[in-house]
C-alpha cells in the first residue's frame, strides 16, 4: 500500500488510499476539520459498518444459544439492561441500512414537501430537477446524518418496543391490537423526543437549506443562530410524526403477522413470506398515518423564523386545502415502503442471529 504524499506533506492535494479519497482543503486548520470524504469513501464506511455490525452479530450469537432467549428475561426491577440493549442494536443495524438504501428517496420527498408542485412536480419531476441540477451526488444529501438518526432514534423505537409492551401489560391492557399500538406509539415518541437534533440536520442538509453543509456544519450553524433550543425545533410534529409511524408500522406489522397470519391463517411465525407479506401490508398504513406531520414537520425544521406548528398547518390548508397535507405521498412511499420492508426483514434476520423470536 503506498500512502498517500497530502498525509505528510502541507499542501492541498488529493489522493487515494483503497476507497477512500481525501481532500486537504485548508493547511492551517486542524486535519479534523480539514479532511472530508468523497462518495467513494462513504462507501468504504458503509461496507466497514455492516462488517463491524455482522461480526458483532456472530459473536452474540456464539454466545447466545438460539431459541433459549424467545422471551425477555426479567431483571430484579425488569428487563436487564442486556436485553435492552440487544433489542436497540438489532433495530439501529436494520433501520440503519435502511435508511442509507432509501436515502436518495428521502431527499426527493424532502424537497417534495418543502416546495411542493410550484417549482418541482411529482416525485419524477423533484427527481429529474435535483438530478439535472445538482448531479448524482444530491441523492446522497444528508446520508450521514440519516443513518446516524436511524441507528440512534430507530434503535431506541425499535428497541424500547417490547418493554414498553410489558409495562403497558401490568397496568391492565390485555395482549392485543391496543395494546400493540399503544405501546409502539410510546416508543417511537421517545425516540424521535430524545434524538430530534439529528432529524433536524437531517432535513436541512437535504432541504438544500445549507449548500456545501456538512454535519458538524450544519450543526453549528443552528446551534450558533439558535442556541441549544434550535437543535429541538420542531420537535411537537416531529414525535407526533415518529409515534404515528411507529404505531402504524411496528404495532400494524406486530398485528398483521401475529393476531392475523399466524393466529388465523396458521402461517410460520418465523418464515420469510410471513414476515414479506405483513411488512408490505403495514408499509402503506405507515405512510398514509405519517405523512401529514412529516409536512408539518419539514415545513417547521426549515422555517428560518420562529413559528410553531399551528402557523404552519393554517399556511398548508389556506394554499393547498387538506390534500396539502399529502404532498409528497409517492415520494414518501418510495422511501418509507422499501424502508420498512428492508428494516422488518433486516431486524427479524438480526434477532434470529442473536437468539431473540420474531416480534
Amino acid at each position: 500500500v503506498q500512502l498517500p504524499l497530502s498525509w505528510v506533506l502541507p499542501h492541498s492535494s488529493s489522493s487515494y488510499l483503497g476507497f477512500a479519497s481525501v481532500h486537504l482543503l485548508r493547511p492551517s486548520r486542524s486535519l479534523a476539520r480539514e479532511v472530508r470524504l468523497d462518495l467513494s469513501a462513504r462507501r468504504f464506511l458503509l461496507i466497514f459498518f455492516l462488517f463491524c455490525s455482522s461480526s458483532f452479530v456472530n459473536k452474540m450469537s456464539a454466545i447466545r444459544v438460539p431459541g433459549k432467549y424467545t422471551t425477555m428475561p426479567q431483571g430484579p426491577t425488569g428487563p436487564s439492561f442486556f436485553d435492552v440493549a440487544i433489542r436497540c442494536f438489532c433495530g439501529g443495524v436494520g433501520c440503519g441500512c435502511a435508511g442509507f438504501v432509501t436515502n436518495p428517496c428521502d431527499v426527493v420527498k424532502i424537497r417534495n414537501q418543502q416546495y411542493g408542485g410550484a417549482q418541482f412536480g411529482g416525485f419524477l419531476g423533484t427527481f429529474k430537477n435535483i438530478y439535472a441540477s445538482e448531479g448524482i451526488g444530491a441523492f446522497l444529501k444528508g446520508a450521514q446524518a440519516s443513518v446516524l438518526r436511524e441507528a440512534t432514534y430507530s434503535s431506541v423505537r425499535m428497541g424500547f418496543y417490547e418493554p414498553i409492551k410489558m409495562i403497558v401489560a401490568q397496568v391492565g391492557i390485555p395482549d392485543g391490537p391496543i395494546m400493540k399500538w399503544v405501546s409502539s406509539f410510546l416508543s417511537g415518541g421517545i425516540g424521535a423526543a430524545m434524538f430530534n437534533p439529528i432529524d433536524l440536520i437531517k432535513v436541512r442538509l437535504q432541504s438544500s437549506l445549507t449548500p456545501g453543509g456538512t454535519l458538524l456544519s450544519t450543526f453549528r450553524d443552528v446551534y450558533g443562530k439558535n442556541g441549544l433550543r434550535g437543535l429541538w425545533a420542531g420537535t411537537t410534529p416531529t414525535v407526533v410524526r415518529a409515534a404515528l409511524l411507529t404505531s402504524a408500522q411496528l404495532g400494524t406489522y406486530d398485528v398483521i403477522q401475529n393476531d392475523i397470519l399466524v393466529k388465523i391463517f396458521g402461517l410460520d411465525k418465523s418464515a420469510h413470506s410471513t414476515h414479506l407479506a405483513s411488512s408490505l401490508t403495514a408499509s402503506v398504513i405507515t405512510v398514509t398515518a405519517s405523512n401529514p406531520p412529516d409536512v408539518v414537520k419539514t415545513r417547521v425544521m426549515n422555517c428560518r423564523e420562529r413559528r410553531g406548528p399551528g402557523a404552519h398547518m393554517a399556511d398548508i390548508l389556506r394554499t393547498d386545502g387538506p390534500m396539502g397535507f399529502m404532498k409528497g405521498w409517492t415520494a414518501s412511499y418510495f422511501r418509507l415502503g422499501p424502508h420498512t420492508v428492508i428494516s422488518l426483514m433486516l431486524i427479524e434476520k438480526v434477532r434470529h442471529m442473536v437468539g431473540l423470536s420474531a416480534y
